[in-house]
């Protein structure tokens, strides 16, 4: 059995609400599909009308920094618009089992096993 160990720190780029977005001011209109409310583009939503439970992840979201402001002037949406080196460890484990029988000058046969596993 063999082990494999390896530590990478790849760039990965996210694509993240714009602080616009997080306090609730948006390019386009929109209705509260309960109440039937509708805030206009530009206006803040005002934080009552929000889902506790949304403004639990906006709160979380609002503690990355170097976000951008906003985004398109025509959807308010931003892409890629943040990067960061996400590491991680590849641990993985490997063993291979292999016979051989020979027959005859002829005729041979062979069987074989692999396993592999991956640990946390």
């Amino acid at each position: 059995m063999g082990g494999f160990r390896q530590t990478l720190k790849p760039l990965t780029v996210y694509t993240l609400p714009t602080q616009n977005e997080l306090n609730g001011i948006l390019v386009v209109p929109v209705r509260n599909p309960v109440t039937g409310v509708v805030y206009p583009a530009n206006t803040a939503i005002p934080t009552g009308a929000i889902n506790p439970l949304s403004l639990q992840v906006i709160s979380y979201f609002q503690k990355i920094t170097a976000l951008p402001t906003s985004g398109l002037a025509t959807t308010g949406l931003n892409q890629d618009d943040y990067a960061v080196e996400a590491p991680f460890t590849d641990k993985s484990d490997k063993g291979d089992l292999r016979l051989d029988y020979h027959q005859n000058a002829n005729t041979s046969w062979f069987c074989g096993s692999v396993t592999a596993r991956k640990r946390a």
